[in-house]
């Protein structure tokens, strides 16, 4: 029984982190659209994030609400 507990956990554990390899996988790649295997890797989207205006100020208040919602469900 604690065989199945393990297996269940380890599919679980297997089944959510899925998407998010699967997703950096694919923001490595150069297309446009969705393709795996990603025909060509590079840094462009990486490249792009970096040069975006208005993306500091909006990581800063996503990390505030973060901060501030972890803080609510901790009391």
């Amino acid at each position: 029984s604690q065989y199945v507990v393990w297996f269940i956990a380890a599919f679980t554990v297997v089944f959510l982190m899925t998407p998010l390899v699967v997703t950096i996988a694919v923001s490595f790649g150069s297309s446009t659209v969705f393709t795996l295997p990603p025909p060509d890797w590079s840094l462009r989207w990486y490249e792009r994030l970096a040069g975006m205006r208005g993306l500091l100020p909006a990581l800063l208040v996503s990390l505030q609400v973060a901060a501030a919602s972890t803080a609510v469900a901790l009391v």
